[in-house]
């Protein structure tokens, strides 16, 4: 079997990237039409799409030699393309609790360096939790999303 060539991967990358792209806007314009779960849809489909870019531009940096199998089974696997996808953690403390804390605390200027170096280790801490959580939530997300099911009240 013939292996992928790096230009071939580089091909792969952009298409992947602007294919996410063109999901990103239709799920702006299923927004605008008032279809909602759709965009949802859309939009978790096109941040997948991203992180498969991403990981297709990394297999081309790492030089390794791969077949067309071994490129498919790398780019198989949904929560790892929805990691690879997530370029930011946004953390929202509005909803109060530890997180809403200590954002607020970090803004108090009277909080001393110290205090504000272990607040700052801490929020590091809940955002990388914030951050592992984040792909198998948005796959319930988008499966909400697609799918009509049956409510625990039996609606």
């Amino acid at each position: 079997m013939t292996n992928i060539t790096a230009d071939s991967l580089l091909r792969g990358f952009w298409y992947s990237l602007k294919q996410s792209g063109l999901l990103l806007e239709d799920a702006v314009e299923a927004y605008y039409r008032g279809r909602l779960a759709t965009a949802v849809a859309l939009a978790l489909v096109a941040r997948e799409e991203l992180g498969k870019s991403l990981l297709l531009l990394e297999l081309r940096k790492s030089g390794q030699q791969l077949t067309p199998r071994e490129v498919r089974d790398r780019c198989n696997e949904h929560q790892e393309k929805q990691r690879r996808g997530q370029i930011v953690t946004v953390l929202d403390g509005r909803g109060g609790g530890e997180l809403g804390r200590l954002i607020g605390l970090l803004q108090d200027p009277e909080i001393s360096e110290d205090q504000r170096l272990q607040m700052l280790q801490r929020l590091c801490e809940l955002s990388g939790r914030i951050k592992k959580r984040a792909p198998g939530e948005r796959r319930k997300h988008r499966e909400r999303a697609l799918y009509v099911d049956i409510l625990d009240s039996g609606d």
